[in-house]
């Protein structure tokens, strides 16, 4: 993933937008942390990044958690507010994940209730 990061910013000669759904809405946010200067925003979708996550993927959060070293994610660093501007789209309806956890609440943030499930 950071291979195609370096990619996809050398192509655009600019910071970048990064979207994640769900799990990959994790790995966005964490992008934003590792290269703050070379992302413009981060959207997520139905991405449970407010512990506790209350959802269906916590269980994998916890697992992959292991493959990041401390000072690199954990999952505290999850809710911390990004240094990009960021979108959160959650819907209270998909049935996965707690939609309370997928909503932004950063001063740089804003959230978009879709009324659609996913």
């Amino acid at each position: 993933m950071e291979r195609r990061f370096q990619e996809c910013r050398a192509i655009a000669g600019a910071p970048i937008s990064v979207i994640g759904v769900s799990l990959g809405g994790l790995f966005a946010r964490n992008l934003a942390f590792e290269h703050p200067r070379d992302i413009r925003q981060v959207v997520t979708l139905v991405s449970p990044y407010r512990l506790p996550t209350a959802s269906t993927i916590e269980p994998l959060v916890r697992l992959l958690r292991a493959f990041f070293s401390a000072t690199r994610s954990t999952s505290g660093r999850l809710a911390t507010q990004l240094p990009v501007p960021s979108t959160a789209v959650y819907t209270r309806e998909d049935g996965l994940v707690a939609w309370e956890t997928c909503r932004s609440e950063e001063a740089n943030g804003q959230s978009v209730e879709s009324k659609a499930s996913t």
